[in-house]
């Protein structure tokens, strides 16, 4: 994934655990597109205190602090 090597590890570890928790509220066709090999790139977003999360299929989302995507 490009980036995520970039990421503080503080924001590594918010990642892991949003991306498992937006995975588990989707079904699992939908999920397909959104697994890891399907991520183009992931960016810390300092001002924002979030982690944005883009892919492939063109999507992105922003991984926030408090747990939630958006």
């Amino acid at each position: 994934m490009k980036g995520y090597e970039r990421l503080h590890p503080n924001a590594q570890n918010l990642f892991s655990k949003v991306h498992s928790l937006h995975l588990q509220a989707m079904g699992r066709d939908e999920r397909k597109k959104y697994e890891l090999p399907n991520i183009k790139q992931i960016v810390q977003n300092n001002k924002e205190q979030c982690v944005e999360v883009h892919y492939q299929n063109g999507e992105f989302f922003k991984y926030y602090r408090d747990l939630t995507w958006g």
